[in-house]
């Protein structure tokens, strides 16, 4: 391969000219190499190259020692700025100044709108005071195999404050990473795929950021934070059914947010008692005509109230004999409902007291078939699910009948 600056001829596996140093334009792709790592294995071809040159070109020793000087230099800042020691070293007095720009700079954090700088100044400023420094030590701790020291590189801080004679210790974890320096720090403070999961259409504001684009899971939406600090965040919710609610969380590793309560307002209690009363009273109505489960009544697919209306029938009735309620009259429908959403489902639970008069036929051990009219009162309870953008009927419960 001939150089196209001086046009000299140099090895094929040559990234640089031997002769000029100017770099060979066939050999310029250096793959996944890191920056740091490509800008050091440069110096270290010039230097190869200028030695080689100096044996060449006696006349230009001179000039060449200076070059080697000047590349020696290079080596040594570069090592002195980029190396795994270097990198460790910088976040150690990060740390002990509460410099929280320098420490960013030394951390791989995977993105979020939760770890951007300005977040991270605000754990830093929440967690981290800064400390007077007097002097300290470093040593490198030995790892196992070669490959993984080329990976991984722990750096022990031992270090005294001023005007305190106790020794302190701390550790520096680095890791080979990509991107303009070749070393990042990966933070133990850094929660990954945190996942917040509400009731279905509730927006959420997390650490004042709204949530966007969750999995609607069968009840529930699901946001999947990609990173977030390991620090307090305030979570705002709000709905068209709910009572605006506000909970404070510490994210911690291996754990996710569930929303534990919502109220819900006004509206929408008067809304969902209503519809149990008036479907209530249609059980009761088909029960006295022997009918099946009213089929306007819109249920969920696991719904065990079919079945309770099956139950209260068999017991309610006996068409064969004759005998049974054939009166029922609720006279009231207290609500005794506690309007809380629970978890991440939607459901609501009505809670009601039925005052009603009957009259009601039944058989005496003689066989005689009498009537008999009074009044009594039960206790229901119709817990409802939200789905489809509708309340559906997922279990009941009645008393006394």
């Amino acid at each position: 391969m001939f150089c196209p600056n001086c046009g000299k001829p140099n090895s094929e596996a040559d990234r640089f000219c031997m002769y000029c140093g100017a770099e060979l334009i066939d050999n310029q792709n250096f793959g996944d190499v890191p920056p740091a790592q490509q800008a050091r294995e440069l110096a270290l071809a010039l230097w190869k190259k200028a030695k080689a040159f100096c044996k060449g070109h006696k006349k230009a020793v001179a000039g060449a020692a200076a070059a080697l000087v000047v590349i020696v230099g290079c080596l040594f800042t570069w090592d002195a700025l980029f190396s795994p020691k270097s990198v460790a070293v910088t976040y150690f007095k990060a740390v002990m100044n509460g410099d929280s720009s320098a420490a960013y700079s030394c951390l791989d954090i995977v993105e979020s709108p939760f770890t951007t700088k300005d977040k991270f100044s605000d754990y830093w400023n929440t967690f981290c005071t800064p400390k007077d420094l007097y002097n300290y030590t470093v040593s490198e701790r030995s790892s196992g195999s070669s490959e993984e020291k080329q990976i991984e590189h722990t750096f022990d801080f031992r270090y005294y404050l001023r005007g305190d004679s106790t020794p302190y210790t701390m550790s520096v974890t680095v890791i080979e990473a990509q991107g303009f320096a070749s070393y990042k720090i990966l933070p133990d403070f850094v929660i990954t795929d945190y996942k917040v999961s509400v009731p279905r259409d509730v927006t959420v504001t997390f650490g004042g950021e709204p949530l966007t684009d969750p999995f609607q899971g069968n009840l529930s939406d699901v946001y999947t934070l990609p990173a977030v600090f390991a620090m307090p965040y305030d979570i705002e919710l709000s709905g068209a059914m709910f009572e605006p609610a506000s909970e404070t969380v510490y994210p911690q590793r291996g754990e996710s947010y569930t929303c534990s309560e919502m109220t819900f307002n006004q509206e929408t209690a008067d809304a969902v008692f209503s519809m149990a009363c008036t479907q209530m009273d249609q059980m009761i109505a088909s029960i006295l005509a022997y009918g099946d489960f009213p089929a306007d009544i819109a249920v969920t697919a696991e719904s065990s109230a079919p079945d309770t209306y099956e139950q209260m029938r068999s017991h309610m009735v006996d068409p064969a004999e004759g005998t049974g309620y054939y009166s029922i009259d609720i006279t009231d429908h207290r609500d005794e409902s506690d309007p809380q959403a629970t978890t991440a489902v939607v459901t609501y639970t009505c809670s009601m007291e039925l005052p009603y008069n009957y009259t009601r036929l039944y058989k005496s051990w003689t066989g005689e078939i009498t009537a008999n009219d009074g009044s009594s009162e039960t206790y229901a309870e119709l817990t409802y699910c939200y789905q489809d953008g509708q309340w559906k009927l997922d279990s009941m419960y009645v008393s006394s009948f």
